[in-house]
């Protein structure tokens, strides 16, 4: 397939601002993480905030067998918006939940994220229909910060650069914490087919993140390829989100075509995305493109 060209920014695509980053921490549960005081600045490298041998979480995933280093890498902050949180409480209302939710745990800051943003004046407001997979993220200090740069035209100039690569496929903690409700119809199948939950990036060029920075998005390679509307094909599809907890994605050639919603065009382009983090999407995509392309060759092998 011939490579697209990226098209020409037009000043409406998402522009954010920095309003909370939070710290993982390896002897705390994954939804234990302290804010950084506003007025320091926390360093970003390849796998995280590098902030007090906090980093120690991501090793700690690697040697357990969980994630790969390069799945560490895909994942290196988990990123979620004013906005989307304010969606998924209207999407929420209408859920057959076990218990209500409690509307001040829907707040920024209580989703595990790293890094809480809301739409910078003006802008396209950042959220899983907005944001696509390998959109790119400058960080650009606002107008009167004072980034220790060289220059005043310096601290104008993007530093860290982040990279958008999945949205987030989230865990049954969601249905622990919101609505109790361990199936199809709880908030976790929610967020799974929706993007709801938040979203990964990786770290493309190290640097400094601060409260108050904007993060803007300068290029992006994948136009068509929405956060939302790859958990809408990949994690919509029937049954995807039934098990209490878990996911079922089809196997077999048969359940493919009957349930993929898309093309086969755009199952096998969203399978060889270098953009797209491989955990919980593209190797589930390469699953199911390798299921529709092998039952036809052992058809004929046999013939």
């Amino acid at each position: 397939m011939p490579k697209r060209a990226a098209p020409a920014l037009d000043g409406q695509l998402p522009s954010m601002v920095v309003h909370g980053r939070y710290l993982r921490q390896p002897d705390k549960g994954s939804y234990v993480r302290p804010a950084v005081p506003s007025g320091e600045a926390v360093s970003v490298s390849e796998t995280g905030f590098d902030a007090g041998g906090l980093l120690d979480w991501s090793v700690t995933r690697v040697a357990a067998g969980r994630l790969s280093r390069q799945d560490v890498k895909d994942r290196a902050l988990l990123m979620i918006s004013g906005e989307t949180i304010a969606r998924l409480k209207a999407d929420a209302a209408s859920l057959p939940l076990r218990q209500p939710l409690e509307q001040s745990s829907l707040r920024g800051g209580n989703f595990a994220e790293n890094i809480f943003v809301s739409a910078a004046a003006g802008a396209d407001s950042p959220c899983p229909d907005s944001l696509c997979v390998g959109d790119v993220l400058a960080v650009v200090a606002p107008r009167g910060s004072k980034r220790r740069c060289a220059s005043s035209a310096a601290a104008e100039s993007p530093t860290l650069r982040l990279q958008v690569s999945s949205p987030r496929r989230p865990c049954s903690k969601i249905d622990a914490r919101f609505g109790r409700t361990w199936n199809g119809g709880g908030g976790r199948a929610l967020c799974a087919r929706t993007g709801l939950s938040g979203w990964f990036v990786r770290v493309l060029a190290p640097g400094e993140l601060r409260d108050g920075d904007e993060l803007r998005v300068v290029e992006r390679p994948h136009p068509q390829w929405s956060l939302g509307r790859v958990s809408r094909l990949l994690y919509g599809m029937e049954g995807a989100c039934d098990p209490p907890g878990g996911y079922a994605l089809p196997t077999t050639r048969e359940q493919v075509l009957s349930r993929w919603q898309g093309t086969l065009g755009e199952l096998r382009e969203l399978a060889g995305m270098p953009e797209l983090a491989r955990y919980e999407y593209r190797r589930e995509l390469e699953r199911l493109s390798a299921a529709v392309d092998e039952e036809p060759r052992r058809s004929c092998a046999v013939m």
